[in-house]
């Protein structure tokens, strides 16, 4: 148990009855270390975490965790509150047509720990404190089109606050296999019947999905749900579609790198290999390799995943060719993958150096 006995007995009183989960049970899901954290009085601006697309949500609403699609278009402050946000987004239950909705997210308590959850993430020297924010919200489509109801529940996301002020979505426990944020779990209320059916949605791994999610080191669809709209959900991570332009991957990737090995030993044979990466876009990133005087470029490249400290890139015409750019704990870049480990076995990293 977490220190659950933190949170008010109004609040936990207010939860049961929009939650299928018991609140204990919802908050040892989310909250993944052991450090202990206080009340944190400060308002918590949870705007920008929120709207964070670094990742689609993964939801299910119903019995039969019926796959549910949700994105938001609109979250801002409400008048004068500091503690009420306005929201507009999209749902789209699978097989169905998309429905508008527009509600309101009330923050009721936010939590700080009492020191940094991991001093080895590259961007800790920016944080002056981390945390996590318990929320509500209610969410209402249009009742003038059927199918439609009101989505209710209880909000978990993870936050870190910078030297400046600014609250940033944390993904510092991203290598934990149980990673979850943004988690919204709730019950959406039929106009027409007053029927209520279990929803959730997230980023990474769903709360309360019970015996929907039974991947290990990610969320991986039971195939009793494939019917449902989850047969093809671990193809599409191999598709990969395409990343938009967040702030923290300008602030961290953007821009170009270039690595070179010298006097490199191969059948008798002396070579200098050189590699240029220009992430200028995120989209379409570009690597050029040299091999003494000869160049060569990668047509079809592709960012296949990245966090703060990693970003991979994979040649789409050859799977297998796959190039790891990385951030060490002095802030330096790094350069490793299957193609440069076959430059020089057994070295598998190498520095890298951006312009």
């Amino acid at each position: 148990m977490k220190l659950i006995n933190i949170i008010c007995l109004f609040f936990v009183n207010l939860l049961i009855g929009q939650v299928s989960c018991p609140i204990d049970d919802l908050l040892d899901e989310f909250i993944l270390s052991s450090i202990k954290y206080n009340e944190y009085k400060k308002d918590v601006d949870i705007d920008l975490v929120l709207l964070d697309d670094r990742t689609e949500y993964l939801g299910f609403i119903g019995s039969n965790k019926k796959r549910l699609f949700v994105s938001f278009e609109f979250i801002d402050k409400s008048g004068d509150i500091n503690t009420c946000y306005s929201v507009k987004g999209i749902t789209r239950v699978y097989k169905g047509a998309s429905r508008n909705f527009n509600g309101e997210i009330h923050l009721s308590n936010s939590y700080v720990y009492q020191k940094l959850l991991d001093n080895e993430v590259s961007y800790a020297s920016e944080i002056e404190s981390q945390g996590f924010s318990v929320l509500n919200y209610q969410f209402f489509e249009n009742e003038n089109l059927s199918s439609t109801g009101i989505f209710k529940g209880v909000i978990l996301l993870n936050w870190y606050r910078d030297k400046k002020g600014k609250y940033h979505y944390d993904e510092t426990l991203d290598y934990y296999p149980e990673y979850s944020n943004c988690s919204f779990t709730g019950t959406w209320e039929s106009y027409k019947t007053g029927k209520k059916s279990k929803t959730s949605w997230a980023h990474y791994r769903i709360l309360c999905s019970d015996d929907l999610d039974i991947g290990s080191s990610e969320f991986s669809a039971n195939e009793k749900y494939f019917k449902y709209g989850w047969s093809n959900i671990n193809e599409e991570k191999k598709v990969h579609p395409p990343i938009k332009n967040l702030s923290f991957l300008k602030k961290n990737w953007l821009g170009k790198y270039h690595f070179s090995l010298e006097d490199l030993e191969r059948m008798g044979e002396t070579h200098s290999v050189y590699y240029d990466f220009d992430i200028s876009d995120i989209n379409n990133p570009k690597i050029i390799s040299q091999l003494d005087k000869e160049s060569k470029k990668v047509k079809n490249c592709e960012v296949t995943h990245i966090t703060k400290d990693t970003l991979v890139l994979m040649d789409k015409n050859k799977n297998d060719d796959i190039y790891v750019l990385s951030v060490d704990k002095s802030g330096g870049y790094n350069i490793a993958g299957s193609v440069i480990y076959l430059l020089n076995p057994p070295n598998d990293e190498y520095p890298l150096i951006k312009d």
